[in-house]
C-alpha cells in the first residue's frame, strides 16, 4: 500500500516547483500569453500578469486570494 505522506511530499514538491518557475517568467517578463503556455499555469486563473504575482504571492503565504 503506498504512503501517503510521501505522495503528498511528492504533490507539495511539484507544487513549489511549479510555483517557482512562474515566479521566473513573471520576473523575466513573460507575456501572460506566454507564461500560460508553460506547463503548470493552468493552475491559476489569471489575465494579467500582477493577478499571477498576486495569486502566486497568496500561494507561497497562505493568504486569500490564491
Amino acid at each position: 500500500m503506498p504512503d501517503p505522506t510521501a505522495a503528498d511530499a511528492t504533490e507539495s514538491a511539484v507544487q513549489e516547483h511549479v510555483q517557482e518557475q512562474v515566479g521566473c517568467l513573471l520576473a523575466r517578463k513573460l507575456t501572460p500569453r506566454a507564461i500560460a503556455c508553460r506547463p503548470g499555469r493552468e493552475l491559476y486563473v489569471a489575465k494579467t500578469r500582477f493577478q499571477l504575482g498576486w495569486q502566486l504571492r497568496g500561494v507561497r503565504t497562505g493568504e486569500p486570494g490564491a
